[in-house]
């Protein structure tokens, strides 16, 4: 079985307990119909409730919530070094494009962009990190992940945030927090899991994270389902449609068929 076979077979156990569309996205997907209308909403048990949620935010930190898979290797760490950016941005290089691998052995990226800001009381950081950690949950070994503490060195000018991390590492990262998603091909440039270069590459920054507890339940459901199903791993949406961050907070979902190359079943 292929990895879009494994993923596919794994995720049709996974809960969505959304009551609404993620976000508010204008698109015609009802959370409690999926191909025909045939339910996917399953048991509740399934996924985090507001308990765990509120649980984990008491922690008060992202380190604090991420530490059981940061000791069990599930979710890998990296603190930004100002005296040394070049070997933290080198570190960061090898993780994410695994150029030590072959191609087909390299799998796609999520890297969290954060810091620890005294005094902040939005929880915004935290949230996220209970995504990033109930994502790596549902995708397991599918997905790379990376929680990267990068605090702000010029409060003036967001240093090293924008154009100092983009010398680094190539990519625009507007703020902190920031999920970065990488794969190995850009479906709306044209490439697909079978046409590509092999290399993997920045596909999409989410900035910014919820700031209610309630938000994170959508959060996690919108990601899997419009963000990293379809442009990670070729698995349709709901509703056939992608979704793309573009460096902002909320999911836009793009009304674009992906050209029949998605599959969609069950």
């Amino acid at each position: 079985m292929n990895l879009r076979g494994m993923l596919l077979g794994s995720l049709l156990g996974l809960t969505s307990c959304a009551t609404n569309d993620y976000n508010n996205h204008n698109s015609s997907y009802n959370p409690n119909q999926h191909n025909g209308g045939t339910s996917y909403v399953q048991d509740k048990k399934d996924s985090i409730s507001i308990e765990r949620i509120e649980e984990l935010m008491k922690r008060g930190s992202v380190d604090e919530i991420l530490k059981e898979e940061y000791k069990n290797g599930t979710i890998e760490h990296l603190v930004y070094d100002y005296k040394n950016p070049e070997e933290s941005a080198k570190k960061y290089k090898e993780f994410v494009f695994q150029e030590n691998l072959d191609s087909k052995d390299r799998k796609p990226v999520l890297v969290m962009f954060y810091r620890k800001v005294k005094g902040d009381t939005t929880g915004a950081a935290e949230r996220e990190s209970i995504i990033l950690k109930e994502i790596e949950k549902i995708y397991g070994d599918k997905i790379n992940s990376l929680a990267f503490l990068v605090p702000m060195e010029n409060k003036e000018t967001g240093a090293p945030y924008e154009q100092p991390l983009k010398d680094l590492i190539g990519v625009w990262i507007r703020g902190a927090p920031s999920i970065a998603l990488y794969g190995q091909y850009d479906l709306l440039k044209g490439e697909t899991e079978e046409k590509n270069d092999g290399k993997i590459k920045h596909l999409d920054t989410l900035y910014k994270g919820p700031l209610e507890n309630k938000t994170i339940l959508t959060g996690i459901i919108g990601c899997r389902d419009y963000w990293i199903n379809p442009n990670a791993f070729s698995i349709a949406s709901p509703n056939g449609k992608i979704g793309r961050f573009n460096n902002e907070g909320e999911l836009k979902v793009i009304d674009y068929k992906l050209n029949g190359k998605l599959t969609n079943k069950k």
